[in-house]
């Protein structure tokens, strides 16, 4: 789909510029509303600027810029020291009167931090030319820059800071800007720290055929915008990072679309933290994508929308020059997590090939909230480059989520994407079934028996082992009986922990839940406790899912999904840690009943329906069989009837139970476990009590 508007927009400006131009031609400098002679600005026109579009107008940029740079910011009286946005009162600004102004320099310098504002009468009046490749401003570490009311034409680009180090200060805002023709970054920064970075109201459009990025911008970019832009021509239309910090916000309202002029590799590139010792730290937590528009117009169907990637450092010289790697990184040491797309138009076009996130590297950890799907369906929400095999585990902060889509593409006729190529990604809350049939997806619509459901361990709170320093004490449980247990923890990192691999129970990529029931203690109560899933529990202790629970006075069941990722090699615990652990004092929580298994929602644990058994002894397996047993076959001898569970970790909890029913004839009796008999026209009713089976009920059929 053509977007006519954005092209005829571009035109529009174009030549609304050279009409202003024209008009712009022998005016005094003083006639413009925002002049340099009423606000001290330094106005080019002062220094000879003819901005007709054909004149060379060079010299009097720099001559105009140099008296900029001269300018000292006055001097801070406050109370306490200076505080490092202070330099951001420093005038004058640069100012362009409506014109065209052709500059054929090496590009303005910054020769030290300072605040640079450099400002027009608005993008259709105020356009500045470069005839050659270099970036208009060149600075190293500044403070403050606003770029307003303008149109850059041609060269490399508009901004760029040359600065890799700390350039934490004031703000640096591009607002009511048209960055047009460039062919390398219109705006960007090398620093590995620097926030606050502010662009609003502006049309990004790069030179045809070259690998134009639009905005370049990395290092801890706290408290950062873009918004109401509109990015049309461009490799790689935003690039974030490398060292995506957090708190960035892409939208509301900003535009993604492709012109044929540019092959573009991806409308959002994250470059990757590749720190091994960040463990996920300063790797992009808190950022939103959000309320825009990814459009199909030009789509090449063989390239994502946001692409996860390290740079190819042979490509370029800085971050505003290299292209992306397709080196994979299959392990850990990289790392993109807590990012979220949401509430997006996902525009798709027909023979989309790829994932609207294609990642190289396999720690990407990208939350999907509440967007708009519409055309030709991408195949998976986050695609993995062919060389990562398998996900690692999930490490703190980077457990992932899908969140029911608005809309989903079946209403076009088209299948829904799958959540990824790799088993166990995310977590889908759909109660929608926008993605129904995929494998982590927990069905929380669903209610009563699930067929799928698979049992991994069942315990009660004083079956569970003491890990750390800390003891265990037998109290009353929730339902009657004495199998909960107080946990006194007399040191740090003391908890309760059971094994869950060993009962082979466990499937990669399929959802689980934890289930588990908790209250605060009479005496030196602990107010929350850690409840983890753990991989290598006390060696890289990788958590699967991980909460903190805060403790009630009265019992509650806590319900926990998870996905296992990865089953190769380690152990998988359940664990429940003392959490806020007072020095020197004991602390205690209760633990009741336990559960975890394999179901596409909340089970009860007992199946629904009827077991038919035969004239020879049956085994009953708790979690496979159903909770009705009857038999209706001739006994030809006496026959005997056992409860087994597939694993010692799984064990019955109070309360579960069996109905076994006899109608069938014969002369042999039907033993019920050492618990009860049965001879023909009989039924019985079996109880767990937490230690054994009890015979609670028996009548006749008649």
């Amino acid at each position: 789909m053509v977007n006519c508007r954005s092209v005829f927009g571009v035109l529009a400006m174009l030549t609304l510029c050279s009409l202003f131009a024209a008009e712009a031609i022998g005016q005094d400098p003083g006639d413009s509303k925002v002049s340099g002679k009423k606000h001290g600005d330094a106005n080019v026109r002062n220094f000879g600027a003819k901005g007709d579009g054909k004149a060379d107008d060079t010299a009097a940029i720099e001559a105009a810029w140099r008296t900029v740079c001269n300018v000292r910011k006055p001097e801070y009286h406050g109370k306490w020291p200076s505080p490092r946005w202070y330099v951001a009162v420093n005038e004058p600004a640069l100012y362009f009167p409506p014109g065209v102004y052709v500059y054929k320099g090496t590009g303005l310098v910054c020769p030290e931090a300072q605040v640079w504002h450099i400002k027009g009468d608005g993008p259709n009046r105020a356009r500045i030319e470069l005839s050659d490749e270099v970036y208009f401003l060149t600075c190293g570490r500044v403070e403050s820059t606003i770029f307003e009311g303008l149109s850059f034409v041609g060269g490399k680009g508009a901004f760029r800071s040359t600065w890799t180090k700390n350039m934490v200060g004031g703000r640096h805002i591009f607002r009511d800007c048209y960055f047009v023709d460039y062919s390398e970054c219109a705006i960007g920064n090398n620093a590995d720290d620097s926030p606050y970075l502010s662009v609003e109201d502006c049309i990004f459009y790069g030179r045809a055929k070259s690998p134009a990025i639009g905005i370049a911008w990395g290092g801890y970019f706290d408290d950062s915008q873009i918004t109401r832009c509109a990015f049309e021509q461009n490799k790689y239309h935003i690039k974030l990072g490398d060292r995506p910090g957090g708190n960035m916000q892409i939208g509301p309202r900003d535009s993604f679309i492709s012109h044929g002029g540019t092959k573009k590799e991806a409308d959002i590139w994250i470059v990757p933290n590749s720190d091994p010792n960040s463990r996920g730290v300063n790797s992009g937590q808190g950022t939103i994508i959000g309320d825009n528009k990814f459009g199909n117009e030009h789509r090449d169907t063989d390239k994502p929308r946001i692409l996860i990637a390290l740079e190819d450092k042979a490509s370029g010289s800085d971050r505003l020059s290299r292209q992306h790697s397709t080196t994979v990184a299959p392990g850990q040491g990289h790392y993109v997590t807590g990012v979220k797309l949401r509430d997006n138009l996902l525009a798709g076009a027909d023979g989309e090939k790829r994932g609207i996130v294609y990642s190289y590297i396999a720690q990407a950890g990208i939350i999907f909230d509440h967007n708009y799907h519409y055309g030709a369906p991408y195949p998976y929400l986050i695609e993995f480059a062919p060389g990562i095999k398998r996900l690692p585990d999930h490490t703190s902060g980077n457990t992932s989520y899908v969140y029911p889509q608005e809309r989903d593409n079946k209403q076009w006729g088209h299948a829904a994407p799958a959540v990824s190529n790799l088993p166990g990604y995310a977590i889908p809350f759909d109660p929608d079934l926008f993605l129904a049939g995929s494998p982590e997806v927990p069905a929380v619509w669903q209610r009563g028996d699930d067929p799928g459901y698979q049992p991994i361990a069942s315990l009660t709170g004083k079956d569970m082992l003491v890990s750390g320093a800390g003891q265990l004490k037998a109290v009353a449980d929730a339902h009657g009986g004495e199998t909960a247990a107080e946990f006194t923890a007399s040191a740090k990192n003391a908890g309760l922990a059971v094994r869950l691999d060993d009962t082979k129970q466990l499937q990669e990529g399929r959802v689980g839940f934890i289930e588990v029931e908790l209250k605060r203690a009479d005496a030196a109560p602990l107010d929350t406790v850690y409840l983890w899933l753990v991989h290598n529990y006390g060696r890289s202790s990788e958590r699967v899912s991980a909460r903190t629970v805060r403790l009630q006075a009265n019992w509650q069941r806590i319900t926990l999904p998870f996905v296992v990722r990865n089953l190769d090699g380690g152990m998988f615990h359940l664990v429940l840690l003392a959490d806020q652990f007072p020095n020197g004092t004991p602390g205690r929580f209760v633990c009741g009943n336990f559960r975890v298994y394999h179901a596409t929602a909340p089970h009860s644990g007992l199946r629904e329906g009827l077991r038919s058994i035969g004239d020879q002894d049956a085994t009953i397996m708790l979690g496979r069989d159903p909770e009705q047993i009857h038999c209706a076959a001739a006994l030809t001898a006496d026959r005997t009837l056992t409860f087994a569970t597939p694993h010692a970790s799984i064990k019955p909890l109070p309360g579960s139970r069996y109905r076994i029913s006899r109608s069938g004839t014969g002369p042999g009796i039907l033993k019920i476990a050492g618990i009860a008999t049965l001879a023909a026209g009989e039924w019985c009713e079996v109880t767990h009590d937490g230690t054994a089976y009890r015979l609670t009920a028996k009548g006749s059929l008649k």
